[in-house]
């Protein structure tokens, strides 16, 4: 990607991230951390679950060593703003989302070289 290209695209996360945090407060946190199951249960399907259905999709199709290398890479990643954005589209829980997504990516800068060296 050329640098305007790469300018583009982060100024328009930033603004859709923007956009949608306008619209909370400081409750809709609270609420989250006051009843932390859904988190917990949103951490574990990413951080455990997911990496164990790649697993064992690549045990069961036995792909190319760089297609089950990618899909590893994949399912150890963190979700991004794309999911906050299609949870305020359906009308979700949004602090919940971006609850997840902020813990969720602080957690995998130890879980990611985890799984992928597994």
């Amino acid at each position: 990607m050329d640098q305007a290209s790469t300018l583009f695209l982060a100024v328009s996360i930033m603004i859709i991230m923007v956009g949608m945090g306008l619209g909370l407060t400081l409750q809709d946190f609270k609420r989250v951390a006051d009843n932390p199951k859904p988190v917990l249960i949103g951490l574990f399907n990413q951080i455990i679950l997911l990496p164990i259905v790649g697993f064992g999709l690549c045990l069961v199709f036995k792909p190319e060593p760089f297609i089950a290398i990618g899909l590893m890479m994949l399912v150890a990643c963190p979700g991004g703003t794309s999911s906050n954005i299609i949870t305020l589209l359906a009308k979700g829980d949004l602090p919940l989302s971006i609850s997840l997504t902020a813990i969720n990516s602080l957690i995998t800068i130890f879980t990611i070289p985890l799984i992928i060296n597994f």
